[in-house]
């Protein structure tokens, strides 16, 4: 408006504190002094082309040029002085150019730099002189190894390397004092170094989407710690020393299939005090363990590794077995599971050499006799050690148990040929004994409370050769004997017998066997004579 007519009016740079270019499709920015830069409305009547350097632009603090097609970081950001935020996201920069002119550590005030989604597979070089950096954001870039300078940014509180390709970090990072948010998601790490945990300000670790496999028990010396982000790794178990972090609030365990058997799902679904608390009772147990009342289906493996622990408490759960690695708790002296949901109870309590205590009560438990638990532990873990041995011999031995009855699950035990009952409280067996034991030769029940007689299809365990029903209270003998061929030995003494009677017991087997056959002869002759053919 005030040039002569044919002039370009001269164009002034207006003072501007923040300069943002977003989003343009520019492939790169003026130079120093000079350079092609398009105007807006704002400065002008539409767009212009007009020649204007960046150094006109020295009092800009802020610079954004987002959204781009840049492929570096031009030499001329050097020349604003005053700037103390850059962001070049989302271009293709694989580069920081630096002139000697401008060097980039004369941005003396720039603290924050953000270049995502570029292309850089390095931390650019001229970020070495930015001392005074507080907040880096290089995510979504291919970068594979951190230099040893990294660790030269002492005032540096914010750091993020999402989405890159880092199998490692140098131990340099844990000089980084100041730093209160580290965000690693989306990388190659397997493993973290320990200098790490000397990070006593951080507040927020992010390290999702990594290939981790375990937290060492010192990231609990990050005391200030609030939130934990490891989903989607290799995790197969967590530090009991989580517990003892005051300020962590939150801790994001998704998608860590390894953790299942260590700490089971219903522990990881709730909260972050719960899951504390449990870890807690884990970091705290000394030779105590309890765990009761977390509804548990399932016993922790992280138990496995307490090898200290003499008593372990898992009542009021939802427990219906125990893994075979319990074995390995070589102290243990008692298990309380109470309350739980057991039906069997697991034979792998059989290997601990020192139990001397189980609690059972409150279980369905039908294969143990309720006279058996009334009578305590010991006598529970006896008839265990009992049953398993007669996987192997064949010979049940439930003698001085205190049983009031034969067990059910006898009856599902068709190898069994040795069947020891004596001294116990049995007042009968079930007629299912003659047809559920096949293979039975010896029976004895010696010293029970059995009254009556003994089943009436004794006769039908052909394979019999002794059976010792001494000390009881029977009255009569099942004609069925008759039919035991193989029989050598009957011993009914101090029963008060009158069928056969005492005095033809004292004249041997063969007399008594030869009688029960004439009443079997008898029996048979009035059925025919009371239904003639």
């Amino acid at each position: 408006e005030h040039g002569s007519v044919g002039e370009e009016p001269a164009f002034e740079v207006p003072p501007v504190k923040w300069l943002s270019l977003d989003s343009n499709g520019l492939r790169t920015l003026p130079g120093e002094h000079r350079g092609t830069y398009l105007t807006g409305p704002v400065l002008g009547k539409g767009l212009r082309v007009v020649d204007v350097g960046m150094s006109v632009f020295t009092g800009v603090t802020a610079l954004s040029v987002s959204g781009n097609r840049l492929t570096a970081v031009p030499a001329a950001v050097g020349c604003l002085v005053r700037l103390e935020r850059v962001n070049f996201d989302n271009n293709l920069i694989c580069e920081w150019i630096e002139s000697p002119a401008f060097p980039v550590s004369g941005l003396r005030g720039l603290t924050a730099v953000s270049l995502a989604d570029n292309q850089f597979v390095d931390l650019p070089a001229p970020l070495r002189g930015l001392s005074r950096l507080k907040t880096m954001c290089l995510d979504s870039n291919f970068i594979r190894v951190l230099p040893e300078w990294v660790g030269g940014y002492a005032e540096m509180g914010t750091l993020s390397l999402n989405n890159n390709r880092l199998a490692s970090l140098p131990p340099v990072l844990g000089q980084l004092e100041e730093l209160r948010e580290l965000q690693l998601c989306g990388n190659l790490l397997e493993d973290l170094p320990m200098r790490l945990f000397h990070l006593t300000n951080l507040t927020r670790l992010r390290l999702s989407r990594n290939r981790i496999t375990a937290l060492p028990r010192d990231v609990a010396r990050l005391k200030c710690l609030t939130e934990l982000s490891v989903t989607s790794n290799h995790l197969r178990s967590l530090p009991a020393s989580l517990s003892t972090m005051p300020a962590l609030g939150s801790i994001r365990l998704d998608d860590n299939a390894g953790l299942l058997p260590s700490l089971p799902s219903e522990v990881l679904l709730r909260s972050t005090p719960d899951l504390k608390a449990f870890l807690r009772r884990i970091q705290v147990s000394g030779k105590v363990l309890d765990l009761s009342d977390l509804g548990l289906s399932e016993l922790p493996l992280a138990v496995l590794d307490q090898h200290e622990v003499q008593k372990l408490i898992l009542s009021r759960n939802h427990l219906s077995t125990l893994p075979p690695g319990i074995a390995s708790l070589r102290s243990l002296k008692s298990i309380d599971v109470g309350y739980n949901v057991f039906e069997d109870l697991p034979e792998c309590l059989l290997a601990l050499p020192n139990l001397t205590e189980l609690v059972i009560r409150g279980n369905p438990l039908p294969r143990v006799p309720k006279e058996i638990g009334d009578l305590g532990s010991m006598q529970v873990i006896e008839m265990m050690r009992r049953v398993r041995q007669s996987r192997v011999t064949n010979r049940l031995d439930f003698a001085k148990l205190g049983l009031k009855s034969l067990p059910d699950f006898t009856l599902s035990m068709p190898s069994v040929c040795d069947l020891c009952l004596d001294s116990n409280q049995i007042a009968s067996l079930p007629e299912e004994l003659c047809y559920c034991l096949p293979s039975l030769t010896r029976l004895s029940a010696r010293g029970n409370a059995l009254k009556g007689r003994l089943p009436l299809h004794l006769g039908l365990l052909t394979c019999l050769t002794s059976i010792d029903v001494a000390q009881n209270k029977l009255v009569s003998l099942p004609i069925g004997l008759a039919l035991l061929t193989r029989l050598r030995s009957l011993a009914t003494a101090s029963n008060p017998l009158t069928l056969p009677s005492s005095a033809l017991l004292t004249k041997g087997l063969s007399t008594t066997l030869s009688f029960l056959v004439s009443l079997c002869d008898i029996g048979a002759g009035m059925r025919l004579t009371q239904n003639p053919p």
